[in-house]
This record gives structure tokens, C-alpha cells and sequence, in this order.
């Protein structure tokens, strides 16, 4: 028996260990000058073009360039681990993309097959959405002078339009190496004449498709790890889990700027309630606690519009979504 449980631990340490993420500061966390934005402080991921993505992280003070989380020059996101994140507009003025590359901390092994994802969320001020935003493996470090798309078959790929400004949307697949394989580029690799795009918002905004990327990942298939590298999409925001979610509801939504949270939370805990405009300004707040399971909230003082709204207990982010106001 001594000898089967040591099988099993040997076995169980070998696939977690040929799980890890190959991918380094996978969560753009490290930033060499957290006040200038640029993609290359991130180190040690950098741009395969003439194209200049950007670095957003929490610790950023910068007014004329914002850079910060979770509000900066194209909207209002939290990061979806730790407290930074790129962003890239992947698909602009028709002739302009923008790339993510890095090198991963080892090369890929012939034949064996590795689960590939990262987080994508559409900028608030973009007035489009991008179909086909993807990740490709290459053997060599690409740089090109050039503004235009790369001229690449991206070995991963989401065949949809991502729309969600709200909540990051997970783009996954599985990919067999050819063997040798050691960067990732993340992008958009459709021509100018292919690229495909949907209006999700008005003229006024920005008409880049312009996304925030955070938490890349790539790592060898384990069958005791993963059960599948392209089912179980995730499209949950940062903190949020489904039963959390749950315990929480506003309504009505559309509203008149009156509404009503019910929620559901421990003796003893308080929670707050803030609305923000597209900008990430906050405008509104309202706090609750365990004494009762109602909160009415007015703030018919807003305007018709769209705005956002989180709910947080303990300071742990448990909900956020969209309000429409009508009048």
C-alpha cells in the first residue's frame, strides 16, 4: 500500500508540474514604471510591430496619460487578477493593429498537446466590437516595422464578437506543438479586408475595437488537471462567483432611478453599493447591512442613461452589472 500511495504522490507532483503556467508575469503585474503605460515595462512581454499597447496598473497617478485601475483613458475595468492589465486596440482606423507578444519560460515539446486562454474585456469607450481575436505560437521573435495586421494563422482563436465591456470573457483552446515553439503573440490577424466588426455603442465613441487582456496562460494538458482546455468557458468578472451572485438582485433594471437591492448576507456583515457613469466616476453609494434584507435606493437625481453598478460586502466584490435609467 506504501508503495502505491508514493506512485500516486509521484504521479500527482509530475502533473502538476508539467501544468505550470509557461507564460511569465502572465497577469501584467510586474511594471518597471508604473506611470508611463507602455507595454514594455510589463516586463518581459513586448510589442511584435510599430503598434504601442498599453499597461494599466492600480499603482498609476499619471493625469495626462491615465493609466490606472480601474479607471483610465478607455474606461472602467478592475483587473481580473492582482492590479494590473495590457490593453490593445486590435482592429483601428482600418490600416492599425496592436500586438501583445512574449516569450514563454520554455519551449513547447513535439506533440504534446498544451491548454492556451486569456482574459479579454471590451473597453467602455469603444464604439465597436472584433470578431476573431487570437494567440499564435511562433519559434523565433517577431518584430515587424510595420502598423498593419501580421500576417500570422493564429493557432488559438475565438470565432465570436466579445462584446462585454462589464466582465472579462476567457478565450481558450488546446494546441498540439510542432515542437520548438517558444512566444505568443495575442491580436487580431485578420487583413484589414476580413476583419469583422459589429457597432456596440455610439458614433461619439471610440471606433477602435479597443480591449483590456489580462491573465494569459499556457500550460501542458494534465488529464488529472484539466478536463477540457475548450468547454467551461468562463465569463465571470473579477470576485464574482455564481452563488454570490445569487444572493444579490436590483430591480428594476431599466428603472426611473428608484430601485430596490435585496440581498442575502451574514450576521453581523455590511456591504455597499456604488453606481458609476461609463467613466468609472462614481456618482451614487449606498451601504446595508445584516439588520435587514432590503435596501430602496434613490437616485433619481441621474440622468437617463446607462451606468454601472457593484456590490461589495467585506470589501470583496460579489456582484456588477449594468443599469439603464429611463425617464
Amino acid at each position: 500500500m506504501k508503495a502505491i500511495k508514493s506512485f500516486l504522490v509521484l504521479l500527482f507532483i509530475s502533473n502538476v508540474s508539467v501544468s505550470q503556467n509557461l507564460v511569465p508575469n502572465p497577469s501584467f503585474e510586474i511594471d518597471t514604471n508604473c506611470h508611463n503605460g507602455y507595454i514594455t515595462t510589463a516586463v518581459p512581454w513586448d510589442a511584435p510591430t510599430n503598434g504601442t499597447p498599453d499597461l494599466y496598473n492600480s499603482c498609476s497617478n499619471v493625469v495626462l496619460f491615465q493609466a490606472g485601475v480601474p479607471t483610465n483613458n478607455f474606461g472602467f475595468q478592475y483587473a481580473h487578477t492582482g492590479n494590473g492589465y495590457a490593453g490593445a486596440g486590435l482592429f483601428c482606423f482600418l490600416t492599425y493593429f496592436e500586438y501583445l507578444q512574449v516569450k514563454l519560460d520554455t519551449d513547447l515539446i513535439a506533440n504534446r498537446t498544451y491548454c492556451a486562454s486569456f482574459y479579454v474585456s471590451l473597453a467602455n469607450s469603444s464604439s465597436f466590437a472584433l470578431k476573431n481575436i487570437g494567440m499564435y505560437f511562433s519559434n523565433s521573435h517577431t518584430f515587424q516595422p510595420i502598423l498593419s495586421n501580421l500576417n500570422f494563422i493564429p493557432q488559438i482563436i475565438h470565432s465570436g464578437f466579445v462584446t462585454d465591456t462589464l466582465n472579462w470573457v476567457q478565450i481558450k483552446g488546446s494546441y498540439t506543438a510542432v515542437g520548438g515553439e517558444r512566444y505568443i503573440i495575442i491580436g487580431n490577424f485578420d487583413p484589414s479586408t476580413a476583419a469583422d466588426t459589429i457597432r456596440v455603442g455610439p458614433q461619439p465613441y471610440m471606433r477602435c475595437p479597443y480591449y483590456y487582456i489580462d491573465d494569459v496562460n499556457v500550460h501542458e494538458y494534465s488529464p488529472l488537471i484539466d478536463s477540457c482546455c475548450t468547454c467551461n468557458v468562463s465569463h465571470l468578472g473579477v470576485g464574482e462567483l455564481e452563488d454570490e451572485k445569487r444572493k444579490f438582485k436590483l430591480y428594476p433594471n431599466p428603472n426611473n432611478g428608484n430601485m430596490i437591492l435585496d440581498y442575502k448576507i451574514a450576521d453581523g456583515q455590511a456591504g455597499i453599493i456604488s453606481i458609476y457613469d461609463v467613466t468609472g466616476k462614481l456618482l451614487n453609494s449606498h451601504t446595508f447591512n445584516s439588520s435587514s434584507t432590503s435596501l430602496s435606493i434613490d437616485a433619481s437625481i441621474l440622468n437617463a442613461g446607462a451606468y454601472y453598478y457593484d456590490v461589495k460586502v467585506e470589501d470583496k466584490r460579489v456582484k456588477a452589472d449594468k443599469l439603464i435609467i429611463v425617464k
